[in-house]
């Protein structure tokens, strides 16, 4: 329905009495001659032509464990969603929601983004609103798992995240896991490769997901990259999680394992040049690896579940 400019005037006004000046539709029909079912029907009518904007604080954030959380580590920022005690499933997508606002906030001071792989990063990028942005480049952090129809895999964020940014991707040609550390040498010398990694040491942001060693979790291990055998190897030779599919001990140190000397990536010390990495994780099952990856200043920033907030300050 067309309007002229006297008519949305009007209805703009009953929209401003009824939701900001907390009026009855009694009141308002009262105060503006109108009869009640016609500032009913009028108040639903400035919804239709946008003048009123609803912003809605979900997830809800726990102010104080953000609080508790940036101080005993020392970091940037930390957002903790309240956990509701969803499944699995519904936490992942909450995470994704606070993470994409959290990049919707500051996403017109960043042109160079990177992003890793995991499914609250996949989350994050599904909650994201399509727009035209500053951002410049999107650049793959890992190789590739050869699992493609996975929704949570490196090569299939970064395209999904440079299309809704319209943004030029940059991307590595290249398997995530190589047989041995030769040919994982090899690769990263090879110059187109190795020129975008050169490229993250110089990101403005990057968007990384925190591996534990758990089976049922393991990354490398779901997609097929090593055995149950050898992640147990891994654990024994003392990893307790991974960002980028790099391996680290309790103390947040990166480990000279051989798994680690085969992966084509970023380096954990790659992380330590990036202004702001920010982790993105949830469940108490990640908790050990989110605590070391913390104590090893691998990052800026945190988004997690209140449960994993609570187990953190308690390590």
């Amino acid at each position: 329905m067309h309007y002229d400019n006297k008519k949305i005037a009007q209805i703009a006004k009953i929209a401003f009495l009824y939701y900001k000046k907390n009026k009855n539709q009694e009141e308002i029909s009262k105060l503006m001659s109108i009869a009640r079912p016609t500032i009913s029907k009028l108040i639903s009518e400035a919804k239709d032509l946008s003048l009123v904007d609803f912003k809605i604080k979900y997830p809800w954030r726990d102010k104080e464990l953000e609080k508790q959380i940036t101080n005993k580590f020392n970091i940037n920022e930390a957002i903790v969603i309240e956990c509701l005690n969803n499944s699995e499933e519904e936490v992942i997508t909450e995470i994704g929601i606070a993470a994409a606002n959290y990049f919707s906030n500051i996403i017109d001071k960043v042109k160079n983004v990177g992003i890793s792989w995991g499914q609250s990063l996949s989350s994050m990028i599904e909650q994201l609103n399509t727009k035209n942005s500053s951002v410049v480049n999107i650049i793959q952090m890992i190789g590739a798992t050869g699992y493609e129809n996975k929704n949570y895999d490196g090569p299939l964020l970064a395209q999904y995240l440079s299309k809704k940014l319209n943004s030029q991707c940059l991307m590595i040609h290249a398997p995530l896991v190589v047989g041995n550390k030769e040919i994982a040498k090899s690769l990263m010398n090879d110059n187109t490769i190795k020129n975008i990694l050169k490229k993250i040491s110089n990101l403005d942001i990057a968007f990384v997901g925190i591996g534990c060693v758990e089976l049922k979790n393991n990354s490398l291990y779901k997609t097929g990259y090593i055995s149950e055998e050898e992640l147990n190897k891994i654990k024994n030779e003392g990893a307790i999680g991974d960002i980028c599919a790099h391996y680290y001990d309790i103390n947040g140190k990166e480990l000279d394992i051989d798994i680690n000397n085969r992966i084509i990536g970023a380096k954990l010390s790659d992380l330590k040049k990036i202004k702001n990495v920010v982790g993105v994780a949830s469940g108490l099952v990640k908790s050990k690896a989110v605590y070391s990856a913390l104590i090893g200043k691998y990052l800026n920033t945190i988004i997690i579940d209140s449960e994993l907030a609570k187990s953190l300050l308690n390590l």
